[in-house]
């Protein structure tokens, strides 16, 4: 079964950290307050929540396109 959305299965999907680009290593901090591995629905309202709490959070993600919705082939 294959679905479709409105874009055309030929144009590439980003977000914001993959037009953006990654952070350089030289750049990132020597501490955080919090790590958070996956940049999924949880991820980011762990990130959100720590920050609204005054911590330093750090989000790791091994995909150029954050969250789970990258790999639904239902969308």
């Amino acid at each position: 079964m294959s679905h479709k959305t409105s874009k055309e299965s030929t144009e590439e999907v980003t977000s914001g950290a993959s037009a953006n680009g990654y952070t350089d290593i030289s750049e990132l901090k020597d501490s955080y307050d919090v790590v958070i591995v996956g940049a999924g629905g949880a991820g980011m309202t762990a990130a959100l929540q720590a920050k609204d709490a005054g911590m330093n959070p750090v989000i790791l993600e091994k995909m150029p396109i954050a969250g789970e919705i990258r790999s639904n082939h239902l969308l």
